[in-house]
């Protein structure tokens, strides 16, 4: 699937040159950006992980890019961000002042979702992050007994998930997790972000949910693991460099799905649902946050931006600002293999891809 695809991203001029995503032209390009405003659309709403991701970037971004343009950050939730990724595919002006940035949905084109207008390699693609490390997580009083070991998740009756839509990554894993180990739950889509889903955690409305894990160690494990109101399932596996799924380094205490699995069953997972997560999991490990401009962006504006943002990857005062926010660094993947993960959406297994939109299918109902 997605093997031998993950090499932190430090990112020097040669190395785009050689990929061919930067050209002599754009390097000499000096001072394309003066005076203008460049606009990263982010297609949730404020106070979320995406929303502060733009942020932090965008208060360092600007001194990296020749010319030294504003940088703002403007929110057009809706459709689980494909409306923003809309908008940038559609109307967005080629000339570089109005980009996207967030999760990328490979589920959302392999099963040509309702309302996707956009194809991930029509973009152009500016840079690339992989911060696709995820938890599911629920509410304290979840498990029978008060028990806090994850296996039993499968004892509880009707339990309520909380997520956005079935194309997006996070529900997508959440869900498939779920049918892995047998749990009898609800799927109550519709919620607008991560900041709303943890919220509906703590209200009751909802059992579960899934986060980033930036979300959780920023948010979620100071102020709902530490008092008391909720406690961590289990992690999504992520693959290193020879393509072997395992534990994500920022959590090792915490379970995968696939160690939960093995308790519940005695073996590793198997078979047409792990297969489909296991898809996912592969290609959002490769990169999950895209920079996106409009097909016809200017070559120039593409250049000169992914440069600054790759440089603004490698600046201590970004990085230091990013760690305080998510507890975690952030890892910008450098943006030819993030290429190629798009473009492997083409070679996707015939019977991965009915799963998946079985699955999706299921989930709009």
């Amino acid at each position: 699937m997605f093997k031998n695809s993950l090499r932190v991203s430090v990112i020097g001029t040669a190395t785009l040159m050689a990929a061919g995503l930067i050209t002599t032209t754009g390097l000499n390009a000096a001072g394309y950006y003066e005076g203008k405003t460049i606009t990263l659309i982010v297609g949730f709403p404020a106070g979320g992980g995406v929303d502060a991701s733009a942020r932090v970037m965008a208060d360092h971004l600007s001194k990296h890019i020749e010319g030294k343009p504003d940088v703002i950050v403007k929110n057009m939730s809706g459709a689980a961000s494909i409306k923003a990724q809309n908008f940038v595919y559609e109307k967005a002006r080629p000339d570089g002042t109005t980009v996207f940035f967030g999760p990328w949905f490979p589920i959302a084109q392999i099963v040509k979702a309702p309302g996707v207008r956009f194809r991930y390699e029509k973009f152009t693609a500016i840079a690339a992050m992989a911060a696709g490390q995820a938890i599911f997580y629920g509410r304290a009083s979840l498990l029978p007994g008060g028990s806090k070991d994850p296996k039993n998740i499968v004892k509880v009756k009707g339990l309520k998930l909380a997520g956005s839509h079935p194309t997006n990554p996070m529900d997508a894993r959440a869900r498939l997790s779920l049918d892995l180990l047998g749990v009898n739950y609800n799927y109550v889509r519709g919620y607008r972000g991560s900041t709303k889903i943890r919220a509906a955690v703590l209200n009751g409305e909802v059992d579960v949910g899934g986060d980033s894990i930036r979300g959780y160690l920023g948010a979620i494990k100071p102020t709902m693991v530490a008092t008391g109101k909720a406690i961590p399932l289990w992690t999504y596996p992520v693959p290193d460099a020879s393509g072997k799924l395992g534990r994500v380094a920022a959590t090792p205490n915490i379970p995968t799905v696939a160690d939960v699995y093995r308790s519940i069953n005695g073996k590793a997972p198997s078979g047409a649902t792990w297969d489909a997560l296991k898809f996912i999991l592969e290609a959002y490990g490769t990169a999950s946050h895209f920079y996106l401009g409009p097909p016809t962006m200017n070559k120039t504006a593409r250049d000169a931006l992914s440069k600054g943002i790759y440089a603004t990857a490698r600046d201590k005062k970004y990085l230091a600002s990013a760690v305080k926010r998510f507890k975690t660094t952030p890892v910008h993947r450098e943006l030819s293999l993030a290429v190629q993960a798009i473009k492997k959406l083409a070679s996707i297994d015939p019977k991965v891809k009915a799963t998946i939109q079985a699955h999706v299918k299921a989930g709009l109902k």
